[in-house]
């Protein structure tokens, strides 16, 4: 059978945009609202009642950022492993522990889809996630450095205009 150019450029803009909103669609569900009522514990660290956004790190394998969302800005980095399941359900899942102790978050799933991550004692003392930490904790120093830099020439700036302002009220 043959097609037309015309139906030929329409099947492959349709695959095109399909395939594009796919990826759309994958790239968008990489981050999490969470909201805590009470402490939880993951590996290494436990995060107080509150607000929290988790999200992939495009650049890693298995890290994730862990950001507080409300007024005590708070964000650190969890290893956590890769893993599937056969059906949608929760967003978080919860590990069962000793009646007392603080709730430990076991798995995440951005979108209560198939695909996640699972939090373990174990990837958190993974020695290549220190590696991945101290990677993106650089990356932070250097931006943190950058942004100082800036706001130091914007300060230099607006004294630099403060004293053109005075000359010119003087010369007149």
């Amino acid at each position: 059978m043959r097609y037309s150019p015309l139906q030929f450029a329409v099947a492959v803009g349709t695959f095109i945009c399909v395939t594009t909103a796919g990826a759309v669609t994958a790239s968008a569900q990489t981050g999490t609202i969470v909201t805590t009522t009470g402490p939880v514990r993951l590996p290494g660290v436990v995060l107080e009642a509150g607000r929290y956004r988790f999200e992939t790190l495009p650049s890693t394998s298995g890290v994730i950022l862990v950001s507080r969302m409300d007024r005590n800005r708070f964000t650190t980095f969890v290893r956590a492993i890769r893993t599937t399941r056969l059906e949608h359900g929760s967003v978080i899942g919860m590990r069962s522990g000793v009646v007392g102790s603080v709730p430990e978050i076991a798995t995440w799933y951005a979108d209560g889809g198939t695909s996640g991550y699972v939090f373990d004692q174990r990837a958190a003392q993974d020695t290549s996630s220190a590696k991945d930490v101290a990677a993106i904790d650089q990356r932070l120093a250097a931006a943190t450095d950058a942004v100082n830099d800036a706001r130091r020439q914007l300060q230099s700036a607006e004294t630099d205009r403060a004293a053109i302002r005075a000359e010119s009220t003087r010369v007149k």
